[in-house]
């Protein structure tokens, strides 16, 4: 008696991996993908000291979070508190507001 084989299907294979279905909102926070995009690879390749300044100015996961238009597409607040804080809003840090 020899061992049995098992053979499976492209398609049976992802079964086996952890799936995504639906998704009604999402926030990614990437920000080492920043260097990547169309224009900082541009401008990176032609300056290739600013990379160091894109890097400095990204944001933290927190900070991005804090971000009142990111609450608000969260639910954290009202889109219309939005009107009631002051702008810019970039320096701002909500975390515990």
């Amino acid at each position: 008696m020899g061992k049995q084989r098992v053979k499976f299907t492209f398609e049976q294979e992802l079964v086996k991996q952890p799936v995504i279905k639906g998704v009604r909102y999402q926030l990614g926070h990437a920000p080492g993908l920043v260097r990547h995009g169309s224009k900082p690879s541009r401008e990176i390749e032609k300056d290739p000291a600013l990379l160091h300044s894109i890097m400095a100015h990204l944001r933290s996961y927190p900070e991005a979070v804090a971000y009142p238009p990111n609450r608000a597409f969260l639910g954290g607040i009202y889109p219309d508190q939005l009107k009631e804080i002051e702008r810019p809003w970039f320096p701002l840090s909500l975390i515990h507001t």
